[in-house]
């Protein structure tokens, strides 16, 4: 049976930080959306 991950708003809220973290260090999303695309597929790999 697959789980279901539930974000809550304090969750959400940080890995958005973390995201506007790196666009703003690197002054590219590039990272940003490969780090956010890792974190999702990482976190399908575990149920």
């Amino acid at each position: 049976m697959a789980k279901k991950i539930i974000w809550t708003q304090k969750a959400n809220l940080e890995r958005k930080e973390i995201l506007e973290y790196w666009i703003n260090r690197n002054k590219s999303r590039n990272f940003s959306i490969k780090l956010n695309k890792l974190i999702v597929e990482t976190l399908r790999i575990f149920p």
